[in-house]
């Protein structure tokens, strides 16, 4: 049975017992499934609206920047989906791309190092590539060069 943290004692608790909640891929990016993202002073950027499937480069890209730009001001992040399967970690992934100057897919193999259940389908992978292609930086790697 899931149930909120109404303190310390209960958050050790389910930090102990719950197989579900978030799994940090960096020491400032996770992910997690809806209901699960129980760390308090993190950003939670909530992925349920996109579609498991192919999606339009923009709502993908805000989800993305809404990451980039928390994260620039210093905050950890949390992304977060229905499971904690795909499309979470399908944008954790192109966070840690952008971020590290890494392809995608080296991107993706380090969330799935530290996310065991991590399974983007092919449809949400190439929607995320498609936005980090349409909106991302351009020449050089780094948050001054993003347009949108």
């Amino acid at each position: 049975m899931t149930h909120l943290a109404s303190n310390m004692d209960d958050l050790k608790m389910a930090t102990m017992f719950s197989p579900t909640l978030a799994f940090w891929v960096t020491d400032t990016i996770g992910t997690c499934a809806y209901g699960d993202c129980y760390e308090s002073g993190v950003v939670v950027v909530d992925c349920r609206d996109l579609a498991d499937g192919p999606n339009p480069s923009e709502p993908v890209w805000v989800k993305i920047k809404t990451a980039l730009n928390a994260l620039q001001s210093g905050q950890r992040v949390l992304l977060q989906c229905a499971a904690g399967v795909s499309r979470s970690n399908a944008i954790a992934a192109a966070v840690i791309s952008l971020r590290e100057s890494i392809p995608y897919g080296r991107a993706l193999g380090k969330v799935r190092e530290k996310v065991p259940r991590a399974n983007p389908n092919q449809p949400i992978q190439t929607s995320v590539q498609h936005a980090i292609r349409e909106h991302g930086p351009s020449g050089s790697r780094g948050p001054s060069r993003w347009r949108k």
